[in-house]
């Protein structure tokens, strides 16, 4: 998503969501930008890593904490929005951000986590299972890789809660599945693996992402 240009009170408002992925060509224009502000120009970084920011930016900004709110909260305001029920799945899949949960729904991104899923278990748990059809199914997907790759991470962190004994409504019977077959420690080393692919693959994008992928897979 690209930065927006909103009109308020005669104020501009440029709105950069996660600016933490701005790379250093256009964080030093940035810089620039906010060291000799326009007059009637407000700017708003939305990021949920600030420290990935450069220190000369969060010196000149005002930070607000803002939380997400509750599960239940955003699964009820998303369940009034499209007049259906909203499962807290969902909610976990999009970290209870109702806006998240409500393209989800409308963009059907439901239906490509579960083929997604689906690949993911049987390459996981069956090493005769052929890599290539996850990898090319994740990189050739409309939904971005990036975040697809953040409900996997969930679905291994569910199951580690899993492996520990930890029941709630996130814990699906994929998580229980991949809870049985590998052992807590496994679990843990594979959540880090993705975590550090996202990270990877946010800070560059001149990256083979099919392979990095592959080569995750083939860890399991």
């Amino acid at each position: 998503m690209g930065a927006g240009v909103l009109p308020v009170w005669g104020y501009r408002v440029i709105v950069v969501p996660q600016a933490e992925r701005m790379n250093a060509s256009a964080a030093n224009a940035l810089l620039k930008t906010l060291e000799e502000p326009p007059s009637a120009c407000l700017f708003i970084l939305s990021t949920d890593n600030a420290q990935r920011l450069l220190p000369t930016i969060r010196s000149r900004c005002e930070v607000w904490q803002i939380a997400a709110p509750t599960q239940q909260v955003a699964c009820e305001w998303v369940g009034q929005q499209l007049n259906k029920k909203v499962s807290p799945r969902i909610a976990y899949l999009c970290q209870s951000e109702p806006l998240v949960m409500k393209a989800f729904l409308e963009e059907n991104h439901e239906k490509v986590f579960e083929g997604l899923l689906e690949l993911f278990i049987q390459v996981a748990t069956n090493g005769q299972t052929d890599v290539s059809s996850l990898t090319t199914n994740l990189v050739k997907s409309d939904v971005a890789v990036d975040v697809q790759l953040s409900w996997l991470w969930l679905v291994l962190v569910s199951a580690q809660k899993h492996a520990l004994g930890v029941n709630d409504d996130t814990i699906t019977a994929e998580a229980k599945q991949l809870a049985a077959h590998f052992d807590y420690q496994t679990l843990f080393q594979q959540a880090e693996a993705v975590a550090e692919l996202r990270q990877q693959l946010s800070a560059s994008s001149g990256l083979n992402i099919e392979l990095m992928v592959t080569n995750w897979l083939y860890r399991f």
